[in-house]
């Protein structure tokens, strides 16, 4: 009798630890999920267009770059702060980049995406949104968007022409920090010559074998960096300056 309550309890706890053990390779299963699905769900997460097209995959004809710039440069005009493009990277098979500075200053203003098949014009996600001090998230445009409409549509005008934000680090700094970081890459990627300085952060354009091939942030102050990896293949840099 003893040996049989003896062998029920051995297979209670080994039922219990079976249990116990698949609820655990569970949870670490689907954290494991979330980490590869992270950044798709990041654009819906921020409230942006999901229903981007694989380019090389439509059959459609993709908007010009001129007729890109013309909606850009509408988007912009509603900024009190007189904007301009500064450079587009043109991607294969993700929405295209504009970079935008400030006309007076020449100081990187904003980061924007642009859908190639509906024009739609977006605030790139990432260092834009959450290290930009001015035009961002946390800056005085973009905690207005956040408590209504606005942060998402191009008719602000808001004045933050009195903000003016200098970064701890300097360039050298923030360049050494991004080396570093594409070293321990292992990718034989390296920072490029050009770059833009925002209010609050860098972002260096990244070349693999003397090509252009991506690019990446430094924060300004922190040192972190944060590296864009929601481009798709680079097909062109157009430098407007």
């Amino acid at each position: 009798m003893k040996k049989t309550n003896l062998i029920l309890i051995v297979l209670g706890v080994v039922l219990i630890g079976g249990g116990l053990l698949g609820i655990i390779y569970s949870q670490l299963n689907q954290r494991d999920v979330q980490k590869t699905t992270s950044f798709n769900n990041i654009r819906g997460f921020m409230g942006v267009n999901t229903q981007y097209r694989n380019i090389s995959d439509s059959e459609e004809e993709v908007y010009s770059i001129e007729e890109l710039k013309k909606e850009v440069e509408s988007y912009i005009e509603n900024y009190k702060t007189p904007l301009e493009i500064s450079d587009i990277f043109v991607f294969s098979d993700s929405e295209y980049y504009f970079s935008i500075i400030e006309e007076e200053t020449q100081r990187g203003a904003m980061e924007l995406l642009v859908n190639p098949y509906t024009k739609e014009i977006y605030p790139e996600y990432g260092p834009n949104m959450m290290w930009n001090l001015k035009y961002g998230m946390h800056g005085g445009i973009g905690r207005r968007g956040m408590m209504g409409r606005g942060y998402y549509d191009n008719d602000l005008a808001i004045d933050n022409d009195n903000i003016s934000i200098d970064n701890d680090l300097t360039y050298e700094q923030a360049m050494n920090e991004a080396n570093d970081y594409l070293i321990k890459t292992g990718e034989a990627l390296e920072v490029g010559e050009e770059y833009h300085e925002f209010y609050g952060y860098y972002t260096f354009h990244v070349v693999k074998d003397d090509n252009p091939y991506g690019m990446l942030s430094v924060n300004g102050y922190t040192g972190e960096v944060w590296y864009h990896n929601w481009h798709g293949e680079l097909i062109e840099i157009i430098e407007m300056h």
